[in-house]
């Protein structure tokens, strides 16, 4: 890390317990909260499967405990991308033809978050066919996006109401909600509109406070 162009920090790069899963050759963490808990996936080398590994940190300080969060009997792939500090993880399932996408969380069973319950689904807006839940807040909202034969917009549930879902209204034809924070503003990213001028990369960056 550096600062007003100085050296400031270095911080040391951590192994990650992999052990007893050796039919799984590619793992990745895709999200921390403030506790150290680490989300992500784990894949085999045809990629036939993926699986979402959750690290707790150990109590003597010493790394990382690996458990799986529980899978899904119909999909094949897990997803685990978010976890917010009271331990709740956004995710999602995915087909064995990448067809479809179907939001969902995860909820620790115990103080010490070493068990979660099974998945719990999140409501697939009325005229979509999936979606994914990627981002998640201290408040229990969630986003991420949802398509149908025609587009794939920026969307949002909240784990207060398991019946709501809400496309954001964003412009074009494709839209997605990274994150949201505590105080409720989601960003998202847009393309396909004349409201997002064309530029390098041919999309556009925006926000958005939830009610």
């Amino acid at each position: 890390m550096w600062k007003n162009g100085e050296f400031v920090t270095k911080w040391k790069i951590h192994k990650l317990d992999t052990a007893g899963y050796p039919n799984l050759t590619g793992w990745q963490a895709w999200g921390v909260n403030d506790y150290g808990q680490i989300v992500g996936i784990a894949f085999d080398n045809e990629f036939t499967r993926a699986v979402s590994p959750l690290w707790n940190p150990r109590q003597d300080g010493k790394g990382w405990q690996l458990t799986m969060l529980p899978p899904s009997s119909d999909y094949p792939y897990t997803f685990a991308f978010r976890i917010n500090n009271m331990g709740y993880i956004a995710g999602a399932f995915e087909s064995g033809d990448g067809s479809l996408w179907l939001p969902r969380f995860w909820k620790p069973l115990d103080l010490n978050r070493t068990t979660y319950s099974q998945a719990i689904e999140l409501p697939v807006p009325k005229g979509y066919i999936g979606c994914e839940a990627v981002g998640i807040n201290e408040l229990g909202d969630v986003t991420g996006d949802c398509y149908n034969r025609k587009v794939d917009v920026a969307a949002r549930w909240t784990m207060k109401d398991l019946s709501f879902s809400e496309i954001l209204g964003f412009p074009g034809s494709l839209s997605f909600a990274w994150g949201v924070s505590n105080n409720r503003i989601a960003a998202v990213f847009y393309v396909g509109s004349k409201a997002c001028p064309a530029d390098t990369y041919g999309s556009c960056g925006g926000a958005i406070e939830l009610h």
